[in-house]
């Protein structure tokens, strides 16, 4: 059975050495080519715990003779497992139950000769678990996206039983359906509406397991080899596993944006971000342990059983629903991340939508209150920190999505049985401001965004900051004529500090807004919140309870079925 096979594609995340040509590797007399990558060395640690996989035959095709030792990198040291000379198909195994834990498996060939290596794989013998492995795809209007997915999904045949396209925008033509892949047309319930329905046509269709998949990601096809492997040699004790695929940056595929993440109850803690995963110790580190809690939906794969043992996710339109689903059913399950399971997916702080405080607010109350986490003085405080936030940075137009997603949240249960998401989507779209070409703005000076630093702030400079209002009782002389600058999803509290004016920009495009101080609209803002603040204190029991009884309808079939229109 073959658990994973090379990938030979240009940098050092594929093969150290030689020169590519076409899709072989070529090599020079006396040259050595190392698999000590991220996508081409092995991560046995995961195998050798919760798989009954225990020899590892390493095999590769050479056009000339060669030298080939199979090695083991545990971070600190590298030691050489077995070696041969030889040409041809040549094998070389290893028992990984022997092998430091925390390490990476991977073959040095040196050529004794000029020779191309035409290609290698992992493969390993052991009895097989009957897995039928889906993908679910949610879209709306990424048409072009989601079409590169299918063909990528098509030369996968043999590793996928059927692939679930969920049509959320109603925009794909149904003739791309074939015997392996299905457009769904799908009311637009957002990616929660749209992966419930992919999780129930996979769970109604007989299959085992499913892949919740992003439709703007890219991927290779032996991401599914690799992932069925895994499903189809657990152990008992393991059958439960989930496996989460690592991000990775499209504009910088060598940045790891995140590998497992867990929710602490405050903020979302991404693990192992910032990694460069063309640095053979970066590679390790991936594999040190983390309390992973979730696998965020770009790629994440979940046994159907998780339907009848924790029923289906909430209804959240975005945000929080991947955070929701996976800490629900991967309590006492095992998630599983792996070196070369990945997807490359944009970096998610090159675009802001004030909409999404909105999603973001709510759903992440709703969560903390249906899982009993929750309390009216802590949601209170929340109000006050997110309020805080938006005002020092003079984003006033934020304010209303704020209040919004508090009130609806305090609405409890009937709110989310009694909503129409795509109207009330469209009502949130509404409400945003527009963002205006940058070039639009008056003495808008691109180099800004070059000069955009933050500086850590003292803190006295900080207590000032917040005695201070943010700035808003301040007399206007005492402020800086420059305008400042900043990213609009990375800025930091005191970026508009004694600044009467600002330029919020995307990140990912040349698009912003002008943002002014204006004291008349944090005093405004200031009352309102105090308002919702003593009603937050007085009614979150209420809402709390509701969530926490009215939960398992939420998440039934019978909720989704009716809530779909199916």
């Amino acid at each position: 059975m073959v658990i994973q096979n090379l990938i030979l594609k240009p940098g050092e995340a594929y093969f150290r050495g030689g020169e590519l040509n076409n899709s072989y590797v070529m090599l020079k007399a006396g040259q050595c080519l190392s698999l000590d990558t991220y996508f081409n060395s092995l991560s046995y640690g995961a195998y050798a715990k919760h798989t009954r996989i225990d020899e590892i035959t390493f095999s590769c095709q050479l056009t000339g003779l060669a030298r080939i030792s199979l090695r083991v990198f545990d971070g600190t040291s590298e030691s050489v497992i077995c070696e041969k000379t030889d040409t041809g198909c040549v094998f070389l195994t290893a028992s990984i139950s022997s092998l430091p834990q925390g390490g990476i498996l991977y073959p040095i060939i040196e050529a004794l000769c000029d020779l191309s290596l035409l290609g290698g794989e992992y493969t390993a013998s052991c009895e097989e678990n009957d897995v039928k492995l889906a993908v679910a795809i949610c879209t709306y209007r990424r048409e072009s996206d989601v079409l590169k997915s299918i063909e990528v999904l098509k030369k996968s045949g043999k590793y996928i039983a059927h692939a679930y396209v969920i049509d959320n925008g109603q925009t794909l033509n149904a003739s791309v359906s074939d015997d392996l892949v299905s457009i769904l047309p799908n009311k637009n319930y957002g990616g929660s509406g749209g992966f419930t329905r992919g999780i129930m046509e996979a769970h109604d269709s007989g299959n085992t397991h499913v892949i919740l998949m992003d439709d703007d990601i890219a991927f290779d096809s032996e991401i599914f080899v690799r992932i069925s492997a895994i499903l189809r040699t657990l152990r008992d004790e393991s059958k439960n596993a989930h496996i989460s695929a690592a991000m990775l940056s499209k504009a910088r595929p060598w940045y790891q944006y995140e590998l497992g993440a867990r929710f602490n109850g405050s903020f979302i803690e991404s693990f192992k971000q910032g990694l460069d995963i063309r640095q053979r110790e970066s590679l390790t580190e991936n594999l040190k342990p983390e309390h992973v809690e979730y696998g965020a939906w770009w790629c994440f794969a979940l046994p159907l059983s998780d339907v009848k043992e924790f029923g289906l996710p909430f209804p959240m339109f975005i945000k929080f629903d991947d955070v929701e689903y996976g800490t629900r059913c991967c309590k006492n399950a095992p998630i599983l991340t792996l070196n070369g399971i990945c997807v490359f997916h944009e970096d998610f702080n090159l675009k802001y939508s004030m909409h999404l405080e909105y999603y973001t607010i709510r759903n992440h109350l709703i969560m903390l209150a249906a899982h009993g986490k929750s309390s009216a003085l802590k949601t209170a405080i929340r109000l006050l920190k997110t309020s805080a936030k938006s005002l020092f940075l003079y984003r006033y137009d934020a304010m209303p999505f704020i209040y919004k997603a508090f009130n609806d949240f305090l609405d409890g249960a009937p709110f989310l049985f009694n909503t129409n998401e795509e109207a009330l989507n469209k009502e949130i779209m509404a409400l945003a401001p527009k963002a205006q070409p940058l070039c639009e703005i008056k003495d808008w000076d691109d180099s800004a965004r070059a000069q955009y630093s933050h500086k850590k702030r003292s803190l006295v400079s900080k207590l000032v900051q917040v005695i201070t209002l943010g700035g808003h009782i301040i007399p206007s002389f005492m402020f800086k004529k420059k305008t400042a600058a900043f990213p609009l999803a990375d800025a930091k509290l005191g970026d508009s500090y004694l600044s009467k004016r600002t330029v919020q920009y995307q990140l990912g495009s040349d698009m912003g807004y002008e943002m002014n101080r204006s004291f008349f609209k944090f005093i405004k803002h200031s009352f309102k919140c105090a308002g919702l603040f003593f009603k937050v204190l007085f009614k979150h029991g209420k809402a709390k309870k509701s969530y926490l009884n009215s939960k398992n309808t939420l998440t039934s079939y019978e909720f989704w079925k009716k809530h779909l229109d199916i």
